[in-house]
């Protein structure tokens, strides 16, 4: 479900966006992967009882994270398998937002305990990928700008959400 947009002629800004794009839908599909190798399909997951929605999520996260930071080295821009989960968590917290604009409804809530929001989801996955994780000794920059660029994004969304009001 990811759309290809076209980017400006100019390498500075098409490399980055096509890196990040890419791990966009690298972390989509490791984060689906993720729930096959967690047994999240069985009706009773391999080695315990079945997990809620949240705790399946969370380790469907992990994996989509190790997995993009894995398949995206060496491709593009250095730590883009980084950030993709984060953009990818901003970017449908964006959406739910303006989704419920749309249709008149108030934004969603931050968190919930029935189904993680993406914020949540967001916020468990910046807080595993802290030391001693290995992944935060090899990539401390981009774990670094994560929480900055998750309000980021919601600021962006607060400066459109008046126009879509509209």
């Amino acid at each position: 479900y990811i759309s290809r947009r076209t980017t400006p002629a100019d390498a500075d800004i098409e490399a980055p966006v096509n890196a990040y794009r890419d791990a966009i839908g690298v972390f989509v599909i490791a984060h689906e992967y993720g729930h096959l190798l967690e047994g999240d399909l069985d009706a009773h997951p391999l080695g315990g009882p079945p997990r809620s929605l949240c705790d399946a999520e969370y380790a469907a996260d992990v994996r989509g994270l190790q997995i993009g930071a894995e398949a995206t080295l060496g491709y593009g821009l250095e730590g883009a398998g980084i950030l993709g989960p984060f953009l990818y968590l901003a970017a449908q917290d964006v959406m739910a937002r303006a989704t419920a604009l749309y249709k008149g409804q108030p934004p969603p809530p931050e968190t919930s305990t029935a189904y993680p929001t993406p914020f949540q989801r967001l916020r468990k996955l910046a807080e595993w990928a802290q030391p001693p994780n290995p992944l935060a000794a090899r990539f401390p920059q981009q774990l670094r700008v994560t929480p900055r660029l998750y309000h980021y994004m919601l600021s962006v969304w607060d400066v459109i959400a008046p126009a879509l009001a509209d």
